[in-house]
């Protein structure tokens, strides 16, 4: 995904909070490349304890719930439909600076020929 079309999705997807100003909490990006696909998640204030990533059935489920209630943050849960060919097993999720970041492999087919012998 170019700059441009990151920063026109980020204008897209602010959310606002309650006193009316502009954040970005919960707002999310997706990309797909050959070999993994990545989803990125803004969740600012949250700490790694707060996030829970499962797969089941190749469906990708992010939800948080924020323990401290004085933060201003609201909780979000989004579910992401992953590729047929992803590798649920080999999931990777980063928290950092409020962006939260998970990796999903992406396996090849195995691109083998096999000669059928025509009786």
């Amino acid at each position: 995904m170019s700059s441009l079309e990151r920063e026109f999705s980020k204008l897209i997807n602010t959310t606002y909070n309650y006193a009316g100003r502009p954040g970005t909490y919960g707002m999310y990006t997706t990309a797909t490349t050959e070999t993994e696909s990545v989803i990125e998640v803004a969740l600012c204030g949250m700490v790694r304890e707060d996030v829970t990533i499962e797969t089941e059935e190749g469906i990708l489920a992010v939800a948080t719930n924020s323990k401290n209630q004085s933060k201003l943050v609201r909780n979000f849960s989004q579910k992401f439909l992953l590729a047929a060919d992803s590798d649920a097993t080999a999931v990777s999720a980063k928290l950092e600076n409020g962006l939260l970041t998970i990796r999903v492999p992406r396996v090849k087919p195995l691109k083998k020929v096999i000669n059928i012998d025509v009786v």
